[in-house]
């Protein structure tokens, strides 16, 4: 039964199994490589964006690893697939970073669950 919340990454998981089992090219897992970002872009990251009046994302850094809490949620890792497009391991979901007219980090683009939203800088 999988109705129940984070029900859906459960069932994904099961179907991403059974493709890789019969090699089903649609579930089929997308691999990614993790690449390091030079410490000072991570930096420029940094900082609350937001979706709507009533949802955000805190974007901040640990170390050398971004990490994104949206409001009500926990926070997860965010891996640098290039210098502006991170992926999580945790939950399947991307982010990527839009310089504004003057040259700063302005938004981002959530990508997950087949829907993209833009979450502004504040």
């Amino acid at each position: 039964m999988t109705n129940a919340q984070g029900g859906m990454r459960i069932a994904e998981e099961v179907m991403r199994s059974i493709a890789a089992e019969y090699g089903w090219p649609d579930f089929r897992p997308v691999v990614r490589t993790s690449m390091s970002v030079d410490p000072k872009m991570l930096a420029q990251y940094a900082g609350n964006y937001e979706v709507s009046p009533t949802f955000s994302i805190a974007i901040t850094i640990q170390g050398r690893q971004l990490m994104s809490q949206a409001t009500g949620q926990s926070k997860i890792p965010f891996h640098a697939e290039s210098e502006t497009k991170f992926f999580s391991t945790v939950v399947d979901a991307e982010v990527e970073f839009f310089n504004n007219d003057k040259g700063e980090i302005g938004y981002l683009m959530l990508h997950q669950d087949g829907q993209e939203v833009k979450g502004v800088k504040k």
